[in-house]
């Protein structure tokens, strides 16, 4: 049970990692809209849900954040094209990681 959870937690970050290395390198942008605020706990990030169109479809996410971001305001997703389910708001994102230019 113990090698089933050492590898899971391997799994979990190594997935995040190969996410976010692909998403600064090949991601492109979009605007989204923001759905949801919620407030998980007192004194935490209100995490924001939020939606984008591509090619027809309807992507959801959320994202923790400081912003003072409201429901329906746009925000910059960047996604893979190829998997658009693989995305992350361009805050998630230091300045200069993404060639983002949100349309």
């Amino acid at each position: 049970m113990f090698t089933i959870s050492i590898l899971v937690i391997i799994y979990v970050f190594t997935r995040e990692f190969i996410e976010v290395q692909l998403l600064k390198h090949y991601g492109i942008c979009k605007k989204g809209i923001i759905t949801d605020v919620r407030l998980t706990l007192p004194h935490s990030k209100p995490d924001l849900m939020y939606k984008f169109e591509y090619k027809g479809e309807i992507y959801k996410g959320h994202s923790s954040t400081d912003d003072e971001t409201q429901i329906w305001d746009s925000i910059c997703i960047v996604f893979l094209e190829s998997h658009p389910s693989i995305q992350r708001p361009i805050t998630y994102f230091d300045y200069g990681d993404t060639k983002c230019n949100c349309r």
